[in-house]
């Protein structure tokens, strides 16, 4: 991670890099396992609800530090396995570096995200990046990791918009680092003198503003261009909750979608990184940095077209609508 990361919609991919001293100690958590469904569901609403009830604000210097370890069982990665249709004995050799520990992230996250005030309706996920500083298989194998999450950045992108980046630590029981996490977050609709205690970026701005432009620009047609079809199946939504604890009801049901604000449900975005990582992973591609911007949202029941070029690759519906882009 970098004190000091570069426009994330540039044209340069700019990954999480290797990891900084970051002042003050994390605050220790103990959270239930996502297999745990009372428990942690109890802990994933009580977040949701803080962050839903609370006057949407900002305030930056109140974002603490928080760490909990994540203990990977067998039916867990079993349940990942299922979901995204592994077969291990068949690819023996393969590795899938899934975010195993993302129910932990999430719950710390929310955290975090209360700390500074804001209601998490008006919360976009823009981008992912993740760098595996141990080797993709080393973050894949590890039953016992200890996630570290701090706020990196918030970064003013508009008069009432901000930027909030937030890092994440992955590391073993001896403390070394198996990976480093960045995902950044779109906060709209704060008030202007919320928005202006954010750090101001040109460059950031001028991104933002590029990323509503962007269209694919993978040649289907190209030669060195590979692809594959991927059908959203209509409960894959609650599925991945299950396994990842991301169980926003707008991720479930039509009703659930209507009570959000959204016309039909959607897919994670994280389940999306996660089947692009399968299908790079099935393709060959060493997967030790990984960088993903979602552009618009994937209903269930939807399919998707995922294509590569080299290491860049495309995410679009079957009418050409560019749901999220990256490089490996």
């Amino acid at each position: 991670m970098t004190a000091q990361a570069q426009p994330i919609y540039s044209s340069q991919w700019i990954y999480a890099c290797t990891e900084v001293t970051v002042p003050g100690v994390a605050t220790r958590v103990a959270l239930p396992s996502v297999e745990h469904r009372a428990a942690y569901g109890l802990r994933w609403w009580a977040g949701a609800a803080a962050c839903l009830l609370s006057r949407h604000e900002l305030h930056p210097r109140r974002a603490g530090r928080y760490a909990a370890t994540f203990h990977l069982s067998n039916s867990l990665r079993h349940g990942w396995d299922e979901l995204f249709d592994i077969a291990r004995a068949q690819r023996p050799d393969a590795v899938y570096p899934f975010l195993h520990a993302q129910a932990a992230g999430t719950l710390l996250y929310r955290r975090i995200l209360a700390d500074l005030g804001v209601q998490s309706r008006h919360l976009i996920h823009l981008r992912h990046v993740v760098h595996h500083l141990a080797g993709s298989a080393a973050l894949a194998e590890a039953t016992e990791q200890t996630v570290d999450c701090h706020l990196l950045r918030a970064v003013r992108v508009g008069h009432n918009d901000v930027l909030l980046i937030l890092a994440a630590r992955i590391s073993d029981p001896s403390g070394a680092t198996l990976a480093t996490v960045e995902d950044s977050f779109l906060v709209r609709q704060l008030q202007v003198p919320q928005a202006a205690q954010a750090e101001d970026d040109d460059q950031e701005r001028r991104a933002l503003a590029r990323l509503a432009r962007r269209v694919p620009e993978i040649d289907l047609w190209e030669p060195d261009v590979r692809s594959r079809m991927l059908y959203l199946a209509a409960d894959v939504g609650r599925r991945f909750g299950r396994v990842s604890g991301h169980a926003n009801l707008v991720h479930r049901s039509r009703l659930g979608a209507l009570f959000a604000g959204q016309r039909r449900p959607y897919v994670q975005g994280m389940y999306l990184r996660n089947v692009i990582v399968r299908e790079l992973a099935e393709w060959g591609l060493p997967l030790e940095r990984l960088a993903i911007t979602f552009v618009s949202k994937a209903w269930l029941g939807q399919t998707l077209r995922l294509t590569l070029q080299d290491r860049r690759f495309e995410l679009c519906t079957d009418t050409g609508r560019l749901v999220a882009f990256g490089r490996a």
